[in-house]
């Protein structure tokens, strides 16, 4: 069990969350605005629509499928890694 507290503390500034499927574009946009990037599928090949938005130094990157978030993640807008206080306010305000 000590071994996975471990892993899981060494790994936690790698960390990206993952959260608000489910969430159509315009809800989307109503939190974080316009979107600064839409991705094209030769950038990323993923199925639907890419879009990246910023936020209060967060990148967001989500992929719409049929106009609702499929998936969400989250980084540093800037270089660096996700501080542990930026990760618990990101779970935070995820959590269901």
């Amino acid at each position: 069990m000590r071994i996975i507290a471990y892993c899981i503390t060494a790994l936690l500034p790698c960390a990206t969350a993952l959260a608000r499927i489910g969430e159509t574009e315009q809800q989307i946009e109503a939190r974080y605005g316009q979107p600064i990037k839409i991705v094209s599928a030769s950038e990323l090949p993923a199925p639907g629509v890419t879009k990246i938005y910023e936020s209060a130094g967060i990148k967001i990157l989500v992929t719409f499928l049929d106009g609702t978030s499929a998936s969400e993640d989250y980084s540093k807008a800037s270089p660096g890694q996700l501080e542990r206080s930026e990760i618990e306010t990101i779970l935070a305000a995820n959590a269901g």
